[in-house]
């Protein structure tokens, strides 16, 4: 989402691995985050960007960097 749109509801973005929701983070305008996780055995990672409100537009979330680390 733009850092400058500051009407934006909040987006849940939400992390599945393998089916099943691991994480859930919600992002605002002009705030970076970040979601740590362990995919040692997971097959599948899922994001969903889910709008908070029903009667308001969200703005579109983007990701600048993903990234899977090898962490012994």
């Amino acid at each position: 989402m733009r850092d400058n749109d500051q009407r934006s509801p909040n987006v849940a973005v939400n992390v599945y691995l393998d089916g099943v929701q691991a994480a859930s983070v919600p992002v605002s305008p002009g705030k970076p985050e970040m979601v740590s996780l362990d995919v040692t055995s997971t097959q599948n990672v899922t994001l969903e960007a889910a709008c908070s409100s029903k009667f308001q537009y969200c703005d579109r979330v983007y990701f600048w960097k993903a990234a899977l680390v090898f962490a012994p």
